[in-house]
Formats: structure tokens, sequence, C-alpha cells
């Protein structure tokens, strides 16, 4: 699941800058609350913050985090069709 959050951490902007939020910055939050514990959550929280911090995602990008939101289930989220709903997996 690691290198999935990695994935996903090159999908997503920054995270957590406080007031408004973007599609990705929300996608990342959702995938990220996913983890097991609050220590993996953290980590994988931290990883999208250093992804942001050398990638802001384009407005295409945004879109598709937007779209996204809508399909992404932590209960499906070990399985293949679960990553490709989170933008996990192609």
């Amino acid at each position: 699941m690691k290198r999935a959050l990695v994935l996903a951490a090159a999908l997503v902007g920054p995270l957590l800058l406080g007031g408004c939020t973007t599609p990705c910055e929300d996608l990342a939050a959702e995938i990220c609350a996913c983890e097991d514990s609050r220590s993996a959550e953290d980590a994988c929280e931290r990883r999208a913050k250093q992804q942001s911090d050398v990638d802001e995602p384009s407005q295409a990008e945004q879109d598709r985090c937007e779209a996204l939101l809508e399909s992404c289930d932590c209960n499906e989220l070990d399985t293949a069709a679960g990553k490709r709903a989170c933008g996990l997996a192609e």
C-alpha cells in the first residue's frame, strides 16, 4: 500500500495548507485517512506534503481528483478496483 500512496502523492497538491482545500488535497486526506494507524496516516500525509512541495497539480489533475473523490472508498482500497477508484492505479 505504501507504493500506491506514493503514487497518489504524485497526483495530489499541497496537503492541508489550511482554509480552503483543493480536490487533490481532499483526495490525499481521504486516502491517508484509510491507513490502519495514526502513525501510518501521519506518514502518508508527510509523503503527500513532500510531493506537493515538488510538483503542484495542474487544473486537469485537480479535475481528475474531484472526479475520484466520488469513487474513492477505504473499504475497497486494498483491491485493484479500489485502487483505480482512488487514482492509485491505472
